[in-house]
């Protein structure tokens, strides 16, 4: 299989010795950079999110593989999601100038639920705005974002039904779900998304101004 940049799928047999993570200088184009963001979600979270998108956008142009690529599509978006609503709880806590209380901090360490790592959010988000006097969002948007979170946590409540075919009990993982349209489907995740990361970018330029703020006034704070 030849790409746009003239690499060629060699298919061969697996060989004891073949190095499955290393550098190829040869083929730097798709050579990939991880881990020089230690600890960093950035990448991770925009990864998910744009393959979520790229595969689609593949799939309106080629018009194949639907029925193979809605399971990766499905996961990576909802993946995305649960990210950054860790990342947004994360940063609100900073903001709201408290730690994460044990119910937060196990959402954060090992849960998959998004409707409660939402309700969490909105929690802190409230101390965000209290704290800072910051305007909350409109009351719309918050029930815009809350429908979408329910209706995938409604398909997906634990983050395994893009990923298996079956549950732990043997029933079929996407349960009576027969469709999904991949176009409207993406479409509706991009506009969460997009929201998320302006939550995201705004509580960024709040924590650099805390940062500024933290510095001139509190240099003991560094």
């Amino acid at each position: 299989m030849e790409g746009e940049e003239g690499f060629v799928f060699e298919l061969t047999h697996p060989k004891k010795g073949d190095v499955l993570f290393a550098s190829d200088s040869s083929l730097w184009q798709m050579d990939a950079m991880v881990g020089y963001r230690s600890g960093e979600d950035y990448p991770h979270r925009q990864g998910y999110r744009r393959a979520g998108r790229i595969l689609t956008e593949w799939i309106a142009a080629n018009r194949q593989d639907v029925d193979f690529l809605v399971y990766p599509i499905c996961h990576a978006y909802r993946h995305f999601v649960e990210l950054t609503l860790k990342r947004l709880i994360s940063v609100g806590s900073f903001l709201a100038e408290r730690e994460l209380n044990s119910n937060e901090s196990s959402l954060l360490n090992g849960s998959h639920n998004l409707q409660e790592l939402w309700k969490a959010l909105k929690t802190i988000a409230g101390e965000v705005e209290t704290e800072t006097g910051i305007d909350p969002p409109p009351q719309e948007d918050v029930a815009g974002i809350e429908d979408y979170i329910d209706q995938l946590h409604s398909v997906d409540a634990g983050s395994f039904t893009f990923r298996y075919p079956l549950t732990k009990k043997g029933d079929v993982s996407v349960g009576d779900l027969k469709r999904i349209n991949l176009a409207r489907f993406s479409e509706h995740m991009e506009s969460l998304c997009n929201y998320l990361e302006g939550y995201d970018s705004y509580y960024g330029e709040l924590v650099d101004f805390r940062h500024e703020m933290l510095s001139e006034y509190s240099p003991e704070y560094y």
